[in-house]
């Protein structure tokens, strides 16, 4: 008899959808003194949509007045970017103020420029991390159960043979695992198995990169157009060799 493959992961991936339109975000908060110390702080983001990309730009306002009469208030833009997706290729593209990607020992670096590379949130759907495979051999048509640390986490049929689970891990460190079969008389058997799970892994042939040009920000927050003299440029790849190694 063959091996039967069971997997979690199948699923239809639903077409994206584009339709024109325009946004505004905003948090205010205010603060008002028993001597007529007051401020009013305003964080907006503006963005505006449609088939060809995103644009969006962010900034921030305040007021302040001091109880001895001074005052003070400034607005300054934060980001500004204008991005493009490829969800079927998992990339996106975007222009103006964005952040380097950095590996879990390398430093980010806010720049005005350029950057392309891999987004896996365009399919949230997609697996990225290696998947644990449980295998055992039915003696008959049974039922089967995973649980991982005692929560369910699958439900379905086998048939007579050996068989392969595999399912989406909902761990990150050390775990249990138990797979509970069920036969048609009602005779259950239990099999455990111990497991890790470690979300920075990438499952075996998958890539993940990024390259970035442009000027770093200066002055974030304080200045609304300040960028350095120097060109700069950053790139990261990281790729999973195989499910239990992966390189960056």
């Amino acid at each position: 008899l063959g091996t039967t493959i069971l997997s979690t992961t199948a699923n239809q991936r639903p077409a994206p959808t584009v339709s024109p339109g325009a946004l505004l975000n905003y948090n205010l908060y205010g603060t008002y003194g028993t001597h007529g110390a007051r401020s009013l702080n305003a964080f907006a983001e503006l963005r505006a949509f449609n088939a060809a990309g995103v644009f969006s730009t962010t900034s921030l306002m305040q007021d302040n007045h001091a109880d001895d009469g001074n005052s003070q208030s400034r607005s300054v833009r934060l980001d500004s970017s204008w991005s493009m997706s490829f969800p079927e290729h998992l990339l996106t593209l975007r222009f103006g103020d964005t952040i380097t990607d950095g590996l879990s020992w390398s430093r980010s670096t806010r720049i005005g420029g350029l950057q392309f590379g891999t987004n896996f949130g365009l399919q949230p759907y997609l697996v990225t991390a290696p998947l644990p495979a449980f295998i055992g051999s039915a003696t008959m048509p049974s039922s089967i159960d995973l649980y991982v640390n005692g929560l369910r986490q699958y439900s379905g049929q086998v048939p007579t043979g050996p068989f392969q689970l595999s399912t989406i891990p909902n761990i990150n460190g050390a775990g249990n695992a138990q797979v509970v079969l069920t036969n048609a008389l009602g005779q259950t058997t239990t099999l455990n198995f111990s497991l890790y799970g470690e979300n920075q892994l990438l499952r075996k042939g998958l890539s993940d990169w990024s390259v970035e040009v442009g000027k770093v920000r200066e002055n974030y927050g304080v200045d609304s157009f300040d960028y350095g003299n120097d060109a700069v440029g950053s790139g990261t790849w990281r790729y999973g060799i195989s499910d239990h190694f992966t390189a960056e």
